[in-house]
């Protein structure tokens, strides 16, 4: 019983982490749309 309980616990935290992770990627990619076109030249 508490064996399933923590591997639920365990699939929980993942998919959360993965969530997390894919958010930020997407916020980045997002903010580096928007520097890009508020910015005629590319950073150096």
């Amino acid at each position: 019983m508490s064996h399933t309980q923590d591997s639920a616990r365990r699939l929980v935290a993942r998919t959360r982490q993965q969530q997390q992770q894919r958010r930020a990627s997407m916020l980045e990619r997002s903010a580096q749309e928007i520097n890009g076109m508020d910015q005629s030249q590319p950073l150096a």
